[in-house]
């Protein structure tokens, strides 16, 4: 799995640290057209749950798939 650096939705100082809304992309390969599933993890208002995101981001790579978290 390539995890690479995070990408953040809009640039807002008002989110930074914690509360900042990131998207994590596990891409199989650059450059190219590939399939990919964007997973959101449930965890509500608090953070996202730890089973949810990596876990199956990486399952999804397992099988060609890329994903974004």
């Amino acid at each position: 799995m390539n995890e690479y650096a995070r990408i953040s939705l809009w640039d807002d100082p008002s989110l930074r640290g914690e509360k900042e809304v990131t998207l994590r992309p596990f891409a199989l390969r650059d450059g190219e057209i590939f399939p990919a599933v964007l997973v959101l993890p449930g965890g509500g208002y608090g953070g996202c749950s730890d089973q949810e995101g990596d876990p199956v981001a990486g399952w999804l790579n397992g099988l060609g798939i890329s994903a974004f978290v």
